[in-house]
Parts: structure tokens; sequence; C-alpha cells
């Protein structure tokens, strides 16, 4: 253990996130190594590498012990520090506890229960030599929980409190670095030039884009009164809490601000905004690095967050040298450039040499993004960069080949498509206008085959046009996904399917974000389409093994079915083989919860295959089994077809779990109504294994007779075994981290859990039936039930 100081304040002496699956398939040194790893009398759990961090799970705990501990020898002079600071992820429930032996004595060094996100705990130290630490864990809960360790280190109190109070000596002025007149227009025409700025003003006159226009210009407003050069620092401020200190983490997102006031400064003609553009440009110049943490650069660390803060700033910095870059000196110009090309393009240029697996998702994409803007600007000075586009043009084409699917599907999910889409068109644009094309002539059929996985994944929840919240969904809003109306306006005008036009008519553009910008230069005008987006009837990407069925009715409106299979990937994907999603009338009823946000302590257990309505096997004494998406080679579609009426599906998902589970599972849903669904499962066991079939829902779950009742506002689906019969059932609340539903308002989930014995095999059809009650109150007698 080595104490690393990283500033004049702080150290870091545990680098867990430096660990062993960071590099998976290579001999990367493991962080847990020198760490002697006990689990209470009684407790299952499992303390392991993961890509960012070591992992803590607990299963099951007994009564007044603990569940982990990890202790570890080490010589550590600490005699200059005051406080022990570990940066976790820890859920409510869990309390963590460091024990230290420091100058012979074992103390408590801190003692904490969680806080449900990932940050900061601190705990007093004293004396001058640290030579051994533990750390446990405990949970006060029946749930599954886990913990997530990215570093711990020391400090000392009064120097962190000198060092951020140090401020910046930089100010407003930028000596040198602005002229004293220039012409208002873009210098590099990447996305337009100032022959098409008339024409572009005359479109953003319009609706929709006046409205985005006026919530752009209302920010660039505030924006002025801003002082950039307070935010230079060290890193650069990146929206990630994981890897993100509290000091930074409220720091201004200077990269979106750029481009906002750069925008409004282009299309008003206003040397003023353009000015603060540029400011923030120059600021974001001036920090040590563009990466958002120590995590990052620290010495002896191979680990890296990729380029996420990188590309976002090189992108900004040269959309802000296009567009304002005419009130800047040969000196303030070239003191971004060379930020660019110092800062930026290097870490970039590393991941697309080195990391393979980023041609096969979304990171590649936004990747390239930031690298093709920055070269775009580059090449005009310096035009040996031409050969780094040639390639960069090379690598477009090998992602798109190995990202998306046959069937034009992606593995990673609605969120992951979503972004790849918002980094891909703006790429296209600016690769097309650089040789000559438009988007059209550019973008070709795989690009455009794209446009079949946003209609099978989206989802009838209202208020406007939202996704399902199928594998990662990182989101701080609705229990379903707000779909970007930036991708919906790009096939809009790239696809033939009227769909598009009809879903483009019908979006709410409030829910652009960071691409507001990118909208209001890139979208097509309206063409007004009437209709539900995707008419009733079947979409099925078999490939990709996603499935949805839309059908109506005169007394619940639209009822929606989403089945989920397919090829697992490595990142983002979720133990949902075989699990389904239920819609009724725009309401959630039986639910995927995706996950809150990246740095919510419970999001890892959100994941499990336990989370989602599947027929899930209950291990006995041992860590509960999974469909792991490291290990998994995934599902299959064996059928899924509308005829007649009649729906028939089947998968099979014996290689989503891990080995030795099954020797067989398949799962086969048919309906020939729209109120009611047989949901067979077929399975055999390496070994007898207990079973439970399990659906979650925001509804109430209650036992009546020989069913079970899901109750959600005037709808109510009744569960019923065709053929077995439960030993026990649980009803209640799934208490792995509350949820916000299509209201936006926090519920918890509950969930149906129907147990079955141990058994070599089973063949269990479960009827599910959809019907329409008066009243939307329950009654007491129900609800005690």
């Amino acid at each position: 253990m080595i104490n690393v100081p990283i500033n004049a304040a702080e150290t870091i002496l545990e680098p867990f996130w430096d660990t062993g699956d960071s590099y998976p398939g290579h001999q990367k040194l493991s962080r847990l190594t020198p760490y002697r790893i006990t689990y209470g009398l009684g407790a299952i759990a499992k303390v392991h590498d993961t890509w960012n961090g070591v992992r803590v799970e607990i299963e099951q705990q007994s009564e007044g012990t603990y569940a982990a501990e990890l202790e570890r020898d080490c010589e550590v002079n600490i005699g200059s520090y005051d406080v022990f600071r570990i940066f976790a992820a820890v859920p409510r429930e869990i309390e963590l506890e460091i024990h230290g032996v420091i100058d012979g004595e074992e103390r408590l060094i801190l003692q904490s229960q969680g806080n449900g996100a990932t940050g900061e705990y601190d705990g007093s130290l004293s004396g001058t030599r640290l030579s051994r630490i533990r750390l446990r864990f405990r949970k006060d809960s029946e749930t599954p929980l886990s913990a997530h360790l990215y570093w711990f280190g020391l400090a000392n109190a009064d120097r962190q409190a000198e060092l951020e109070a140090m401020e910046s000596p930089y100010n407003a002025a930028w000596e040198g670095c602005f002229r004293a007149s220039s012409d208002l227009a873009p210098e590099a025409g990447l996305y337009t030039d100032a022959a098409e700025l008339e024409a572009l003003r005359h479109k953003l006159a319009q609706e929709p884009f006046c409205s985005v226009m006026a919530e752009i210009r209302s920010e660039a407003e505030q924006l002025l009164l801003s002082q950039p050069e307070r935010e230079i620092g060290v890193y650069f401020p990146f929206p990630d809490r994981r890897f993100q200190r509290e000091r930074d983490y409220t720091r201004a997102d200077l990269a979106r601000q750029m481009e906002t006031v750069a925008f409004a400064g282009l299309i008003d003609g206003r040397e003023d905004l353009l000015r603060m553009a540029c400011r923030m440009a120059l600021s974001a110049a001036h920090s040590t690095y563009w990466c958002e943490s120590i995590m990052g650069v620290m010495p002896g660390v191979t680990w890296h967050h990729r380029s996420f803060t990188e590309y976002t700033v090189s992108r900004a910095c040269a959309t802000v040298l296009d567009w304002a870059g005419s009130l800047l000196t040969w000196h303030g110009r070239n003191i971004i450039m060379d930020a660019i090309i110092m800062k930026g393009l290097p870490r970039m240029e590393a991941d697309f040499r080195t990391m393979d697996y980023i041609y096969d998702n979304n990171q590649g994409f936004m990747f390239n993004w930031g690298r093709v803007a920055a070269l775009l600007v580059l090449v005009r000075r310096y035009p040996r960069y031409e050969s780094a586009i040639v390639q960069a043009e090379r690598d477009l084409e090998e992602m798109v080949a190995s990202c998306v699917q046959p069937d034009g599907g992606i593995l990673e999910g609605p969120v992951y498509w979503t972004a790849i889409c918002q980094c891909l068109f703006p790429t296209l644009q600016l690769l097309a206008r650089y040789r000559g094309k438009t988007l059209t002539e550019y973008a070709g059929a795989t690009i455009r085959s794209l446009a079949a996985y946003g209609l099978t994944m989206l989802s009838d929840q209202g208020p406007g046009l939202r996704m399902l919240p199928v594998n990662d969904s990182p989101h701080s809003g609705s229990g379903a996904l707000g779909i970007n109306p930036f991708p919906v306006s790009m096939f809009a005008g790239l696809s033939e399917d009227p769909a598009w036009q009809r879903a483009y008519t019908q979006l709410d553009v409030a829910s652009l974000g960071m691409n507001r910008v990118f909208f209001c230069l890139m979208a097509p005008e309206r063409q007004a389409q009437s209709g539900p987006v995707v008419p009733d009837g079947l979409l099925t990407l078999e490939h990709t093994g996603q499935t949805s069925l839309w059908r109506t009715t005169p007394d619940l409106g639209r009822i929606h079915l989403h089945v989920t299979s397919g090829p697992v990937y490595f990142a983002h994907s979720h133990g949902d083989r075989g699990a389904f999603i239920l819609e009724v009338g725009g309401t959630p009823i039986l639910i995927d919860r995706g996950i809150l946000t990246y740095n919510n302590a419970y999001g890892s257990e959100m994941r499990k295959s336990r989370s989602h309505n599947l027929l899930q096997p209950e291990a006995e004494g041992r860590m509960q089994y999974d469909q792991p998406a490291e290990d998994s080679i995934g599902g299959k579609v064996l059928q899924a077809k509308l005829q007649d009426g009649m729906f028939e599906y089947c998968t099979d998902t014996t290689a989503a779990w891990e080995p030795n589970v099954f020797e067989r599972c398949t799962r086969s849903i048919h309906s020939d109504s729209s109120y009611v669904y047989r949901i067979r499962d077929t399975v055999r066991y390496v070994r007898p294994t207990a079973s439970s079939f399990r659906l979650n829902t925001y509804g109430l779950v209650s036992r009546r007779g020989d069913r079970w009742i899901i109750r959600e506002g005037n709808i109510e689906i009744a569960v019923i075994p065709e053929n077995y019969t439960p030993v026990s059932d649980f009803c209640g609340p799934d208490l792995i981290g509350s949820q916000r539903d299509q209201h936006g308002e926090y519920r918890e989930v509950n969930q149906l859990r129907l147990y079955m014995d141990r058994a070599e095999a089973h063949d269990l059809v479960t009827r599910i039936e959809i019907s329409r009650v008066e009243s939307e109150v329950v009654s007491a007698e129900e609800e005690a039930e």
C-alpha cells in the first residue's frame, strides 16, 4: 500500500478502481490480492473485482454478526493527516465500519450508514503509523444488497480548506486573445456557413424551432452573467457522480454552456454572446486535464474512464472556434487548438487504437464526434490532419458494421440507441459537408436501419413519446424514458417509414436536453401527420431479440406486451432474457425498472434476473443465480408471429443463465385475446432446484383464492397458475430502491413471487388476465388479503 499524494492536502492509499477486471482477459493487477477476505457466520456474500472498483455483495446475513470483512497489513505514515476518507456507493441499509491499527493500537476510524448514492465518507484520524486496516460490512435488511468501493485515502482538513479557498488567477480580459473587430460568421463551416445563415434563421423562426431557440436564448442571457474563469481547475467537470468529487460535481459544465452561448450569438449576430463562448473555451483550455478526476491520471494507475470528458470538451471547443473564432487573435485561437491537440485528441486516439470494444458499442460513436469536430477545425491550419480524418471515417464504417445488428437493432438498450444516434448524426453531418455531400447521400442503409429499433422499443406511457426502460436505463425522470426529439427528427428526414413523421409531429421538444443546438441546426421542418406512431400489430427484431405487440381494446385502450431476449452484450445488459413488460391504456402494469442513475447504490441489484419478470431459479446456501452479462451468450427468439389475432412467441434462454443451472430453459407466450396471456415456462435443471415465478409492479399485490391480483388504478391483473400450485408466495415491496412512475412520482416497486419446491424439471403455465374494475380504490378487505 503506497500513500500517493494527489494534491497538497490529500492522498490515495488504495485505488480499488484500478482493479483486475478493468481489462478482461489480461493479467491486470487485482487490488484485492493483499486482502484477507472473511465472511460472517451464516452469511452468504461475495467480494470481487468489477470494471471500476470492488463490489461487496450481501445475499444473507445472520443477526448479530457481519456479512463481509476485508483486512490487510500495511506500513503508512499518517502523521500529517487527520481525516480518513473512502469514496464508495453504499445502500442505506448497509453499515460500513473501518478499523485500523495505529501506533500498535486498534482504533475505530469510521462507522457510517450508507446514504444510497456514491460519495465520500470521512472518519477522524490521529497518530503516526498505520499498520493494519479492516473494512467490515453489515446490512440491516432482508433484501440482497451490494456496496461498491472506489478508493480510500487520507486528508489534512486545514490544508484541504485552504486548497478549496484558492481562487483562479484568470479574469475576463484574456490579454492578447481578442481582436479589436471581426466579422460575426462561421470560420470553418462545420455545420453551417455564412451563406446558409439566413435560411437557418428563417427556419428557426418557425415552430417547433422558435420555442427551442427561446430556451437557448434565455439560457445564453443568464450565462452572460457567469464567470467561467472561476471554473478553471485541475480537472474538467463531467456529470458522472461515480468518478467525480463533491467539490467538482457542482462546477459548471462549460462544454455544454459554450455551445449554447455560441449558437445563440451566431444566430442573433451578438458579439457579447460569442465573446462569452470564447471565454468559456479559453477557460476550458486552461484546465490542467480534460478528465473528470484523479482516477484518470493517478501515477501507477492504468485505468481511465475512456474519452467521455475529452470528446465533449474537444467537440465544444472546436465548435466555438468555428462559430466565434473570428473574435480571437492567432494567440487566442492557438491556446484552444493547442489544448485540443495536447489534452483532447491523444486520449481519444488512444481509445481508438487500444480499446477494441468501443467499436461495438455507443462509446466509439461518442468519441468519434469529438474527434471529427476537432480534426475538421485543425485540418484548415494543419493539412497533415487529413490522414486522421480518413482514419476516423474508416473507424466509423467499422463501428456501424459492428454495432448495428442485421435487423437494425443494437444490444445495449434504448438509452444507448439514443446516445448512438445523438452522436452519429452530427458526425455524419460534419463528414458529409467536408466531402461535399448531403446527409442523405452520406448516410448508408445500415444507418437508416437503426430506425426499426427505435419503433420496437417505444412505450405507451405518457406524457409524450417514451421508450421502454430495458437494459441499463439511467434516468431521474419517469419509469419510461423520454425519447429524445433529435434522433426522431433525423429519422423523420431519412426513413421512409411514415411512423417517424407521426412521431416527429407528436413529440415534445422540451426533452431535447443537450441536443437543443444540434436539433435546431439539423432537424427538418415538420410534415404534420396524425394517428398512433406505431399502429396495432407486431414488431419483432428476432436477431436483437426485442418483440412488441400492440392491440387496442374498447374498454382498456391499447394493450402493449414487450418481450426481451437475444444476445447479451457485456456492457449495459440486464438479467432479463425471457422477461416481459405489460402496459395497459398507457399505464405500466408489469414493469422493468431499468436502473435509476449510475451513482445509485442499488443499481447493481436492479440489473439482476431476480428483479425482472422471470422464472427465477432459487439458490440455497449460496449467491442467487443470475443471467450474467459478462459470461452469457444470451437468448434466442425461436418464434414471434401474429396471425389471425393469435400471438405465438417462444424464446430459448438456456445460454443466458450462468453455467450449470439449466439443461434447458424456454419461455413461450400464447395469446388469442388482448385480455389473456398464457406464459409457459419449460425448464430442466442440472440438479433439483427450487423456483419462483416473479412479477414486478407499481400496483398493489394481493391473493384472492387460487389467484393473485395486481391492482393499478382501475386496471386489474389476475395471475392464475393453471397447472401447478405454489408451495408459498410473497406479495409486497421489493426493497431494491424506489422508482418513479410515468407521472414522475416516487413509488415502491412491489413484487409477486410464486414459489415451487425443488425439482429436476418444470412445465408451468401461468395465465394472466386483464380486466377493468369500476373503482380505483382498493377495499380494506382486499388490502388485508
